[in-house]
């Protein structure tokens, strides 16, 4: 979910559509959501499916407001931050 979650917000807030995930996963199109792939080529596999598994939610549960209601961990958070985008710290 949470690497979907970030090709997701990235499609939302930039309009970035991940070209180089989904042409490895119509390519290949061998993994489930419930296993992440191991190699090179199966990482970039199971990052357009996750994204795919997204945009699905988005487009047939209510947009935006369904994604977000599915919680992302804080320590995922913390490993995407930068200096220009901080994560709250309580």
């Amino acid at each position: 979910m949470n690497e979907g979650l970030s090709d997701y917000a990235e499609f939302i807030t930039l309009g970035n559509i991940p070209v180089d995930h989904l042409a490895y996963f119509f390519a290949f199109h061998s993994v489930n959501l419930e296993e992440w792939g191991s190699g090179d080529v199966h990482t970039l596999e199971n990052y357009g499916a996750a994204f795919l598994y997204m945009l699905y939610l988005h487009e047939n549960f209510g947009g935006v407001r369904i994604i977000s209601d599915i919680p992302v961990s804080y320590t995922h958070l913390r490993a995407h931050e930068t200096v220009l985008d901080l994560v709250c710290r309580l």
